[in-house]
């Protein structure tokens, strides 16, 4: 149904497009998110803390390495430290 109607709205179909991400990089942003979340309240960066706390699965963490890569580069050294 919306397939047919975005036909009709091509500048809306081309926003929705251009703003949608993946369910990686979703991960990665949340991920960002959450261990600066944990660094400016001063505590520990672990791994069940992220995983219980911030409910991010421990293979999304592995899945979404490569966006943290290009989003995120410190973050990404911290992850690697935990796994």
């Amino acid at each position: 149904v919306l397939d047919s109607k975005f036909k009709r709205m091509p500048k809306c179909s081309n926003e929705i497009n251009y703003n949608t991400e993946c369910m990686e990089q979703f991960h990665a942003r949340k991920l960002i998110w959450a261990i600066n979340d944990l660094q400016v309240n001063g505590k520990d960066v672990k791994l069940w803390k992220i995983t219980q706390i911030y409910k991010i699965k421990e293979h999304h963490l592995y899945a979404c390495l490569p966006y943290l890569e290009q989003m995120a580069p410190k973050v990404l050294d911290i992850v690697k430290s935990i796994l």
